[in-house]
Formats: structure tokens, sequence, C-alpha cells
């Protein structure tokens, strides 16, 4: 790190990411860790219903978000042993899905644009640093 920041958020999937976001816009120094490019395990995938159209607002990346091309579903697919079922969003609402690491992208995307220092560096690596 160029200058000890304000705030260390050490974590760059869409918490993280969301944190660093709307922290830079709050006027704080923000540096965000996180794994570098190949280093994530494999993505996870995750279904969002319409109501994070909410956190997306607040956090300013709805238009971002949008932009990214996530398939849009009107419920959940259940599947609990053999048997299933399909629990559809209120009013024929629709969410999203995305894979944990794409939408981190996309969250990582805006925090740098809002003004968040992002460092790509194994964790083990930046406590090392930390502690001397």
């Amino acid at each position: 790190m160029s200058r000890s920041p304000e705030i260390l958020i050490i974590g760059g999937g869409p918490a993280g990411c969301a944190a660093a976001r709307l922290l830079a816009t709050w006027g704080h120094d923000i540096v965000l860790i996180t794994r570098p490019d190949g280093a994530s395990p494999a993505p996870l995938a995750e279904s969002i219903p319409p109501s994070g159209r909410k956190l997306w607002s607040v956090l300013g990346v709805q238009d971002a978000v949008d932009r990214a091309g996530f398939v849009r579903a009107t419920g959940n697919t259940v599947w609990w042993g053999a048997e299933s079922r399909v629990e559809l969003f209120a009013d024929g609402e629709r969410g999203w899905q995305v894979t944990d690491l794409a939408l981190a992208r996309v969250l990582l995307d805006q925090a740098r644009a809002a003004g968040a220092r992002v460092e790509q560096r194994i964790v083990s690596q930046t406590c090392e640093r930390l502690r001397s």
C-alpha cells in the first residue's frame, strides 16, 4: 500500500466491493484487498430476488447491474432430494441469476469508479505487511 488508508477492507466479494463503493462515495479513503485474477475458487451461483433492486439503488449501481446482462428470473427452483418445486416472485417481478464472481466483478468496477483503491494480492501477504 502506498499510503495508509482510512479504511482497509479485506475481501473483494460482493459484500466487500459494495462496502468499498458505499464508503468511497461517502468520501472515505478506502483500500480494498482482493485476490488476484484467477486466484478465486470456483464461482457460486446465486439467485437475487427483485428486492435486490433496492440495494442496487442505495449503492448507485443499478445501471451497471443492468448492463452486466445477468439472467433475469421469475422465481426460484428448489430441489430437496428427488423433489423439486418452483416458487415464483410476487406480482410477476423478476430477480437476477448471477455467479458471485461475476457480480463481484461488476461491484469491483463500481468501487474503483467511486474512488476506492483496489489491490489484488494474497491476503497472507497483506497481513505480513501490516505486521511490519
